[in-house]
């Protein structure tokens, strides 16, 4: 999908190009080229959210949320075994990848469906804010992997009371 929007992007853009050259608007050609790289950005994002990568092995739910102490990364992966998972913290992303196997071949059986996903699976998430990855955790409890990274800088909060002037 990712390959059809940017072709599809790069052929309006080329068209463009055809016609500001015809048209004598090389000036603007500069700032259409800056707001083309803007949606290309923005279209990377939203596909970033699409759950499925290449083939049909979908990428897991991931919820990310931040407290004051740390951010909090919780992720789907049923039937997938601690020793077949592999997280890793490079600067600002997160990347876990893991290998759901195949419970069993269907030798004598007679399979009439089938719709559960097998394969290696790799999730990448940036991180909103530095972490003490030596001090990271993760637990992996009924199929749902929480990774727990504490921040560099915590965030105290104080509460400022309002008073009434009366006049």
């Amino acid at each position: 999908m990712h390959h059809f929007i940017f072709n599809s992007m790069k052929g309006i853009a080329n068209k463009m190009y055809l016609i500001m050259d015809d048209l004598g608007l090389a000036d603007i050609e500069a700032l259409y080229m800056n707001q083309m790289r803007g949606i290309q950005k923005k279209m990377g994002t939203i596909a970033e959210s699409v759950p499925y990568v290449s083939g049909t092995v979908k990428r897991p739910s991931t919820d990310v949320t931040e407290t004051d102490e740390a951010i909090i990364v919780t992720m789907e992966v049923p039937g997938v075994n601690k020793d077949d998972i592999d997280i890793e913290i490079l600067g600002d992303e997160l990347s876990v990848s893991a290998k759901r196997a195949m419970e069993s071949e269907h030798k004598d059986e007679c399979v009439y469906k089938c719709e559960r996903n097998y394969g290696v699976f790799k999730r990448a998430v940036r991180l909103p804010a530095d972490i003490k990855s030596e001090e990271a955790r993760a637990i992996l409890c009924n199929g749902v992997l929480k990774i727990t990274l504490p921040k560099t800088v915590m965030i105290s909060k104080t509460i400022i009371g309002i008073e009434e002037l009366v006049e």
